[in-house]
């Protein structure tokens, strides 16, 4: 936490989270690591400074945003059009532990998600256990 001094108390100090960190729910003194994607959340908690960036916690997991992908464990920018892929390039494009290349007969095809996991939503593949 970073501390600094209360503009209307002189006598107190405000202290804040880093921004790799949330304030506990009820505990303005503790500060914990923000939750990574398929990460379990407090989805009673109005705030969703509880998980990583451009994450929000959906129905209690961590999910990113749309517009987002997990790329390990943290949501990075998907790529506009979707993830479009060939053979040669499914180890590029897509996520090798959770995505396949689905292609057609032309050989184009798209990253969709491994036989054991399901889209938490269009950006992100979720162990179907982990679901419930």
């Amino acid at each position: 936490a970073t501390c600094a001094q209360d503009p209307d108390d002189n006598n107190k100090k405000v202290c804040k989270c880093i921004s790799t960190h949330f304030e506990e729910k009820g505990d303005s003194n503790t500060c914990v690591e923000r939750k990574k994607p398929t990460e379990l959340c407090d989805f009673t908690n109005s705030s969703d400074h509880q998980c990583v960036e451009n994450a929000h916690c959906l129905g209690g997991i961590c999910t990113c945003i749309s517009g987002f992908r997990n790329v390990n464990e943290q949501c990075t920018p998907r790529p506009s059009g979707g993830i479009s892929c060939t053979k040669a390039t499914e180890n590029t494009h897509c996520l090798v532990e959770k995505e396949y290349c689905d292609v057609d007969g032309s050989g184009n095809g798209n990253c969709k998600c491994k036989e054991d996991l399901w889209f938490l939503s269009i950006d992100e593949c979720m162990p179907r256990t982990q679901a419930g």
